[in-house]
């Protein structure tokens, strides 16, 4: 079974208030509980912390001066990124319409002033339980849609390899012959060293491919979005040419296209700090997704009128975003289900399917990586843009 990330990492809270006094107050008692403790004193330093720390819980007051607890909130339920993140208002309000709007605007729960220590452990304890368990579930939901995968990439692989295979079993009983014709020379033993590392070079890239996509790691690293793309091509390149689907990717930046997975060069400009493996596992539910409505159409078409079907990936980088468009010619989603198609356990396959694929590409690309994943109908078939940013 594919290990799970460490679930182990310390708890951190995040106490956003413009009284100073307060913030030690609530850290103490945090403290000693065991939590680590950051602490704000106004609305942008919180949203500066959260963008490149990680941040459990927050406990925000609603009266501070500049930019309010409420505006604070929205400005971090709009982000991908720290729209999960739970946030529990201090007041001293406690007019029904007041607490009303902390929910409103994405607050998980309050805790009206004074502080009543032992209400505060309760509720803060109960919104860390309850984050846990959600991040829990989706990582399980993410290796369950990697043990999917892998059953389709095991087929890839057996397909990959066996052709190299058959083609050293062969030279093998070639070298015979040509032992008895008396071919053997140093140059053909040149020729053959060559031949062989290439296939060999072939079997193991294939392999580190495979292991490299189940690899637990959950570091982020420096990577060109191109050449991961390229990876997931790689992947799935021999069942997309069994079913006569061709693909091609196409960067803007350098006005480079290439239909070969294997021809794809590196783009400075396309270099992110993120989840690589992570990348290509969404990226890979998503050709594979394209592959299937494609599947899925030729099944309804009279076999006589079937066209070119065609898989095309367009990079492009305005400023500092990175814009990825995938485009089939699966005759698109239903619009009944459009707005529902990212939904856990939504699918639009009769036969086959369990629903969470795409569901995973949006919880990767939005949650995990901190951008944007939205698809559409055009033309003949359904685009997924993704918008990552440097």
């Amino acid at each position: 079974m594919i290990p799970l990330e460490n679930e182990h990492t310390s708890t951190k809270v995040l106490i956003v208030d413009d009284i100073f006094d307060n913030i030690q107050v609530l850290g103490n008692i945090l403290n000693k509980r065991g939590l680590d403790v950051s602490f704000a004193t106004s609305g942008q330093q919180a949203i500066d912390i959260v963008s490149y720390d990680k941040i459990d819980l927050i406990l925000l007051d609603i009266a501070m001066p500049v930019m309010d607890g409420y505006e604070v909130c929205s400005i971090l339920k709009s982000n991908p990124k720290t729209s999960s993140i739970p946030v529990i208002f201090l007041t001293a309000k406690t007019q029904s319409e007041e607490i009303v709007k902390g929910f409103t605007v994405g607050g998980v729960d309050y805790i009206v002033k004074p502080i009543n220590t032992a209400e505060l452990l309760a509720r803060v304890n109960t919104h860390l339980e309850i984050k846990k368990a959600r991040e829990r579930q989706e990582r399980l939901l993410i290796q369950q849609s990697k043990m999917a995968a892998m059953g389709e990439m095991i087929n890839v692989i057996a397909h990959q390899l066996k052709q190299p295979l058959n083609r050293l079993s062969l030279t093998i009983q070639t070298v015979s012959f040509d032992y008895l014709d008396g071919k053997i020379d140093d140059s053909y033993i040149s020729n053959l060293e060559k031949e062989l590392l290439q296939t060999v070079f072939f079997m193991s890239a294939t392999i580190n491919d495979f292991k490299n996509f189940f690899s637990p790691n959950k570091k982020e690293e420096v990577f060109d979005v191109k050449m991961a793309i390229g990876a997931a091509l790689s992947v799935l390149a021999s069942q997309l040419s069994d079913e006569k689907i061709s693909y091609k990717l196409t960067c803007q930046v350098h006005g480079d296209m290439f239909d070969n997975y294997a021809e794809i060069t590196e783009c400075q400009e396309m270099a992110i700090k993120s989840y690589k493996n992570e990348f290509i596992h969404a990226i890979l539910n998503i050709i594979n997704n394209a592959k299937d409505a494609i599947l899925e159409k030729r099944k309804k078409q009279d076999m006589s009128i079937q066209g070119h079907d065609e898989i095309s990936i367009d990079l492009s980088k305005e400023g500092d975003t990175i814009k990825i468009m995938i485009k089939d010619t699966g005759g698109g989603i239903p619009d009944a289900l459009l707005e529902k198609v990212f939904d856990y356990g939504m699918t639009s396959k009769n036969d086959k399917g369990s629903g969470i694929g795409l569901h995973i590409s949006k919880v990767i690309i939005e949650k995990n990586i901190g951008g944007r994943l939205s698809v559409e109908n055009k033309d003949n078939g359904a685009v997924f843009t993704i918008e990552l940013h440097r």
